[in-house]
């Protein structure tokens, strides 16, 4: 099978939530909010566009011009599958045309270029779609009008399709054109080609994340029967149990059960593998032979029939390789059983019922065991790399990692070895059992991770079929495998341009659990994937002087005009000189940057590796994190049915049960990554237990709180290290959900009395400069408390910073103005 290699430039994107979420959670793209650009005579706005799901109706994108009039383009598919359309619609002047798009490009996810040309003079717009020409006339648009874009959410109209923009362009003849790629990997700025931020985006999902991180798709319980293979044709992943067989469709999140007649029968645990050419699905066992017991079934998946087999090796062949070779019959190649590991390649003769050994020549391929293979140049060719073995065959004379690649030719009967590392790996690993070429044949990707570790991740390599050489392209995932069962399969749809993940893995108590990740091609580096984040262009550092001489020369004119202002009269007990100030005496330690969630402020993440994983958090897995540490520090812990009615309040309880699904499994997903934190799922109530290892400031923030009621402890040290927790922020400011008022009413009556009692004491120690400190944080929770003003200027009086005092004074009632609509009475001189 042969990978796309994309260009790196094509990691770009921003994936938009739709109506499918709350409105809270809908992405919203505003570009040219604070200054609209002026256009004047015609201008043209560039983007490509691809629809995610046909089930959701919405709007694209809307201009919007200085009279706050909009022109539409929405996604519509009230009509049937055949009927599906965009509509450019004008509302100022009630004309429309429509563009066709098909079923088949939104299956695909195809990235469609569309061109919109203005023509302000003539009134008219002119749509570039699918090659062909398309005109509405008359459309209102003033001339010159000043604009400015929407994508998704904005105004009345709430519905937002599933969809993804990359490359929006603005271009007219008046003006430099703009160049917005969408390629920032977090926050909420966006930026043009140049680095300067060109508009704002709510509840972003970046698709440059989606090229590095795996994102899960499904995980499920099973039993430990369970098989697991891919038709690549339909894009599913089939899951044999011992029930039934079921399809899940990577496309649309959707799992069926396939019914047939006569199975699972009575087939002992074994290994599948799907024949995408005649659509037929192996499920094998290579042991020995059980008396009344089939070894295999043939199951035709189009018809629902099953043909059941009784060929043996005798040999259970634990992580051996299977493969369709070029006659379609069913190959394995290696495995471990019988304390020997085997290299042995096996065919199974369909027609006599039995397996035969494929006799080789040329380079000597050591026995081994989880090793990877895949398609070579020729549909002859098998590619086999690494695993564990060693000369013998005998596991009395120990098993060593393999770092090595061959070609095996089911034609001539050759075996050649492409290449060998010498490398000292750092603990060793294996491949899993796939590995997928580029479609360019310079390069091949599988999944390593080391096996013999119980609690192991494994991220995917690009290896160089040249000469080995490699570099890692993808984020962790976490897998246990601490059982022989526990397997690993890496596919590749080239339709959709994804790699998938599965792990089956297995447990003590006979349960097997499946979980399903995907990851678009082509994969970067993480190196590869920051280099996208664009930064102002060299002007910048001639900019800086120029602003720093213009900041001086504000300066001299503010003290100029405060020369003018009225005398402020000073209160009686401001004295001229200030008194020193005691220094302080204690130490302020430092977070490492490792197993780490601060919620103050920027929600940040680190991992156990220290990187910075923030971003893999969307709205609503911050949201679910949050409402479960809540209820966690105080060892409550919370209800399913409260956690359910807190996050999906308008959803009903069956679509609310598979959404909260899916958000719990991403969350333990992310949660795999960092080390001292777990969740819990007990008695139909979910909690996080902590270890030392892991670094929470709300949880830090609750223990210095719990600190402060004893007299002994020490008070100073204590708020000092609060201070620097507070300084990052207010509590979850980007949560505005309703649940979580009564949780910051709780902290806000709290800290406002802890920080408002130490503020009294600084006060009476004369430690003005430290009581400013806490004021500045006691104003980011409540902005508008008078009396904090009070004590905060006075300190700034007495330590003779005057200036500073009457621009703190200024501040506080410029935004009382601006919160209560008028002037705030306020008893105080200054």
């Amino acid at each position: 099978m042969a990978v796309n290699m994309h260009s790196n430039t094509h990691i770009n994107g921003l994936l938009f939530s739709s109506s499918a979420e709350r409105i809270n959670d809908r992405t919203s793209l505003i570009l040219f909010d604070q200054q609209p650009l002026k256009l004047k005579d015609s201008f043209t706005v560039d983007f490509e566009l691809s629809i995610w799901d046909v089930k959701q109706f919405g709007y694209i994108f809307r201009v919007i011009n200085e009279s706050k009039q909009e022109i539409n383009f929405s996604f519509v598919n009230f009509y049937g599958n055949d009927k599906i359309y965009l509509d450019f619609h004008s509302p100022i002047t009630h004309k429309s045309v429509l563009l066709p798009i098909t079923l088949q490009d939104i299956d695909e996810k195809r990235w469609l270029p569309i061109s919109i040309r203005f023509d302000l003079v003539a009134d008219r717009a002119e749509l570039k779609w699918k090659n062909q020409l398309y005109n509405c006339e008359s459309i209102g648009l003033k001339n010159p009008s000043h604009i400015k874009l929407a994508f998704g959410l904005f105004g009345l109209n709430l519905d937002v399709p599933r969809m993804a923009i990359r490359n929006i362009a603005v271009s007219s003849e008046n003006r430099k054109p703009i160049n917005i790629l969408l390629d920032e990997v977090a926050g909420e700025n966006v930026r043009d080609m140049r680095g300067y931020v060109k508009g704002k985006v709510q509840n972003p999902n970046w698709l440059a994340n989606r090229y590095y991180f795996w994102q899960e798709k499904l995980k499920l319980s099973s039993d430990s029967m369970t098989r697991i293979a891919y038709d690549e044709r339909n894009n599913r992943v089939i899951i044999a149990d011992k029930k039934a067989i079921h399809n899940y469709s990577m496309r649309y999140d959707i799992r069926e059960e396939v019914l047939i007649e006569g199975y699972p029968g009575t087939l002992p645990p074994g290994e599948a593998i799907y024949d995408n050419k005649n659509g037929l699905l192996y499920a094998y066992n290579t042991d020995k032979a059980v008396e009344g017991r089939p070894s295999m079934a043939i199951i035709d998946l189009k018809n629902r029939t099953v043909n059941y087999k009784n060929g043996v090796i005798g040999n259970r062949l634990h992580h051996h390789n299977s493969f369709i070779g070029m006659d379609n019959g069913l190959f394995i190649f290696g495995g471990y059983g019988n304390h020997s590991y085997s290299n042995n390649i096996y065919r199974y003769d369909a027609v006599n019922d039995r397996w035969e050994i494929v006799n080789l020549s040329g380079d000597a391929i050591f026995p081994r065991y989880f090793s990877a293979t895949g398609q070579h140049y020729a549909s002859s060719q098998i590619l086999i790399m690494g695993g564990i073995g060693n000369e013998s065959g005998k596991q009395e004379h120990g098993g060593v990692h393999l770092y090595d690649l061959y070609s095996v030719d089911l034609n001539t009967k050759q075996r050649s070895k492409i290449w060998e590392l010498k490398e000292d790996f750092d603990g060793g690993f294996v491949p899993c059992g796939n590995l997928i070429l580029d479609e360019n044949r310079d390069y091949f990707y599988t999944l390593c991770y080391p096996q013999h570790q119980v609690n192991s991740v494994m991220q995917l390599y690009r290896f160089s079929l040249k000469d080995g050489s490699y570099q890692i392209v993808s984020d962790s995932i976490h897998v246990n495998a601490e059982q022989l069962e526990t397997t690993v399969f890496l596919f590749y749809n080239k339709l959709m341009h994804e790699f998938y993940t599965v792990i089956r893995e297995n447990s003590n108590d006979g349960r097997t659990s499946v979980r399903i990740y995907s990851l678009l091609s082509n994969p970067v580096t993480l190196a590869e994937l920051m280099a996208g984040k664009r930064k102002p262009g060299f002007w910048f550092l001639i900019l800086v002087p120029v602003l720093m001489l213009l900041a001086g020369a504000a300066f001299v004119i503010f003290r100029k005009r405060k020369k003018q202002e009225p005398e402020l009269t000073e209160s009686p007990d401001v004295v001229e000189i200030p008194e020193r100030e005691p220094e302080d005496q204690y130490h302020i330690r430092e977070v490492e940057k490792k197993n780490a969630v601060m919620v103050f402020g920027d929600f940040t993440v680190f991992d156990r590796n220290g990187r910075d994983i923030s971003y893999r958090f969307s709205s609503k897995l911050r949201s679910l994190f949050a409402l479960i540490l809540f209820y966690s520090i105080d060892d409550e812990r919370i209800s399913t049915e409260k956690l359910t009615a807190d996050l999906w309040p308008d959803k009903d309880p069956d679509s609310a049960k598979n959404t909260r699904g899916v958000t719990i499994n991403r969350l333990r997903g992310i949660l795999a990554d960092i080390s001292g934190i777990t969740l819990y799922h007990q008695n139909s109530k979910w909690y996080f237990a902590f270890d030392e290892e892991f670094y929470c400031d709300y949880i830090e923030y609750r223990n210095i709180a719990e600190k402060l009621k004893d007299p002994e402890a020490d008070r100073n040290e204590n708020m000092a290290w609060l201070l620097e927790i507070l300084k990052r922020g207010t509590l979850y400011p980007g949560l505005q959900e309703n649940w979580i008022d009564a949780h910051k009413h709780t902290f806000e009556n709290e800290i406002y009395k802890i920080l408002w009692e130490h503020m009294i004491r600084l006060n009476e120690q004369k430690r003005f400069a430290r009581l400013v400190e806490f004021a500045d944080v006691y104003f980011m929770n409540d902005p508008l408390n008078e009396d904090v003003l009070k004590l905060a200027v006075t300190a700034l009086q007495k330590s003779g910073k005057r200036d500073q005092a009457l621009i703190l004074y200024n501040k506080f009632v410029t935004t009382y103005k601006k919160s209560m609509g008028e002037d705030p009475d306020l008893s105080l001189q200054i």
